[in-house]
């Protein structure tokens, strides 16, 4: 039988969550750590005001204690590789073997408070720690907040049902113009992955052949309404876009069939076989194979 606590779990885990790395500068040293749990507390007063849940073992925790001052670093959908590795899924090791510096995933920036923010978050917000209290296993830290850095508009990575997500609209209805009155128009997004290496010379095309496919159709209509599809594009390496498509962020990519992890399906559409790229003069260029 499912205590109350097993209940609880199981049932926040089916809430839709944010994803930040929440991260720490000052007297104290740096630190990070990946939370869900953030939520904004007011706007109003003498400064806005939101909330994080640090547990109370997370080296972040004391050293967001000592140094005052926190950055909510509020992820973009493509930037679950910095979740998982303030989280700990990915372990840096240095040279030595050591534990390596998780601040080395990505760039970073400075803000006011001293405390780094990541470069190109969706948002991060610049806070000074107003209180703390220990509630359970948790610290919660109501921060201050001092500024709000908006970039460029983007999509939030969700946490759901133990996974990574990333929001999307819902199909949409439409009464179309004309006489077919109760047809209805349903348009929504397919999220393509590609790999940068070749995506300039593959994704042109396929943009084309589907523009050419949805383009209206000339004379009287008798069918159904053509159903407008839009396309979010995304771009990166063999393992980066693996890791999407695992989570459900894209539904569909086009990659090598190279370290293939379970579960995907896979549709060969081209045989590429490997070759050399060598300068002129160079004395492997006349060999016959290498």
């Amino acid at each position: 039988m499912q205590t109350l606590r097993d209940r609880f779990i199981a049932g926040m885990a089916r809430a839709a969550t944010t994803v930040n790395v929440v991260t720490t500068d000052g007297p104290a040293g740096r630190a990070g750590v990946t939370v869900s749990a953030m939520s904004s507390v007011s706007a109003d007063g003498e400064a806005p005001t939101l909330l994080v849940c640090v547990h109370h073992l997370a080296p972040a925790a004391a050293i967001i204690l000592a140094n005052g001052c926190f950055v909510v670093n509020l992820l973009r959908d493509d930037q679950s590789y910095i979740s998982d590795t303030f989280a700990g899924r990915f372990k840096r090791t240095g040279p030595d073997g050591a534990a390596g510096d998780k601040f080395a995933c990505t760039a970073w920036e400075v803000m006011s408070s001293g405390a780094p923010r990541v470069q190109h978050p969706l948002v991060a917000f610049d806070c000074t720690v107003q209180s703390a209290t220990r509630v359970g296993t948790h610290h919660v830290f109501i921060g201050e907040v001092l500024e709000t850095h908006l970039p460029a508009p983007g999509t939030a990575l969700l946490y759901a049902n133990r996974a990574y997500s990333a929001p999307s609209r819902l199909l949409t209805r439409e009464r179309p113009p004309g006489p077919i009155a109760s047809a209805a128009v349903v348009s929504g997004s397919t999220r393509i992955g590609c790999l940068s290496t070749f995506g300039p010379w593959l994704l042109p095309a396929i943009l084309r052949s589907l523009e050419d496919a949805a383009s209206p159709q000339t004379g009287p209509q008798t069918g159904p309404q053509s159903r407008p599809v839009n396309l979010d594009l995304y771009e990166g390496d063999q393992r980066h876009l693996l890791e999407l498509l695992r989570e459900g962020t894209i539904d569909l990519a086009f990659l090598y069939d190279l370290d293939m992890v379970p579960g995907i399906t896979r549709l060969p559409i081209a045989d590429l076989p490997p070759y050399v790229l060598l300068p002129d003069g160079d004395p492997l260029a006349d060999l016959a194979e290498i």
